[in-house]
């Protein structure tokens, strides 16, 4: 079994979806990322675990630009991945510094983890973090009208169930959109999918309901079933007319991905402030 592997039955999707099996690095970067991400704060001034709910994990970080050119900035907002269940906004403060020598302000999110809460628990804490950061714009200089959420792997599911009913630009990276092959994995053995919340939480879940700048990132190096997600949730977003770009990403795999995100010499951290760096003001979304 490979990574060209069609996920076919359990041991097929066990085999994508177990990355941390798949990639014997992967502890190794995570450990960089965080001893990167410690390094970065202390070297920055910046908003630190401000609170958008009740939980302890109701924390946003929100990094102001090095120099403020406007008082309307630009906004990238990141989720960080860890199948709904691990990892910390912390670990990923090393993406913020070239964002921030560009003029755009970073935050990143964390959320309620499994099995403390369900899946719709998490869905709501991102999506609540995110209203809270449109509602209190002002106060971090943050242009309501140009923010784009970003995500890793589930935090990509996050971010596009979040931008659903806000006018915000999305990108995934290495996103897990359809949870069919979740249910169906080792991922599921403390059953928190069922029919009922894969149906309301997965891909057909998942479409804008107008227009929406959008980039879908995945890594030559990840497999096919990582492709495949990201492909199939870009073309189910082409339904309602929305931008969309794809960006497979060479000699990247899982983890390697995110740093490519955080390189500016990069196609994927060019294209990501592209679209950062795009209004999304006049797009006219329909009302749930």
């Amino acid at each position: 079994m490979d990574k060209n592997t069609d996920a076919t039955d359990r041991a097929s999707i066990d085999y994508h979806y177990f990355v941390r099996g798949r990639l014997p690095e992967w502890e190794k970067h995570i450990e960089d990322f965080s001893a990167q991400s410690a390094e970065v704060r202390q070297q920055l001034s910046y908003h630190s675990d401000v609170s958008y709910g009740w939980h302890d994990r109701h924390k946003i970080d929100i990094f102001p630009p090095y120099k403020q050119k406007t008082k309307k900035l630009p906004a990238m907002v990141f989720i960080h991945g860890g199948y709904w269940r691990m990892l910390d906004k912390s670990v990923f403060s090393f993406l913020v510094p070239e964002y921030l020598s560009l003029g755009v302000v970073v935050a990143l999110i964390n959320y309620r983890l499994l099995p403390n809460v369900g899946l719709s628990d998490i869905v709501e804490d991102v999506k609540d973090a995110v209203q809270w950061l449109t509602k209190n714009a002002d106060g971090f200089d943050i242009d309501p009208n140009n923010m784009t959420l970003c995500g890793h792997s589930a935090g990509a599911h996050l971010a596009a169930h979040a931008v659903l009913e806000m006018n915000a630009n999305f990108i995934g990276i290495s996103g897990v959109y359809d949870l069919e092959p979740i249910q169906n994995s080792f991922l599921n053995d403390i059953g928190f999918l069922n029919d009922e919340t894969t149906e309301a939480f997965g891909s057909a879940s998942i479409i804008p309901k107008g227009r929406c700048n959008s980039l879908f990132a995945f890594g030559k190096d990840e497999g096919i079933e990582f492709a495949r997600q990201s492909l199939s949730q870009a073309e189910l977003w082409r339904i309602n007319s929305s931008k969309v770009e794809i960006l497979p990403v060479d000699a990247t795999n899982h983890a390697t991905i995110v740093l490519e995100f955080a390189n500016p010499n990069s196609d994927l951290f060019k294209s990501s402030l592209k679209l950062i760096n795009q209004r999304v003001e006049g797009y006219e979304f329909e009302k749930s």
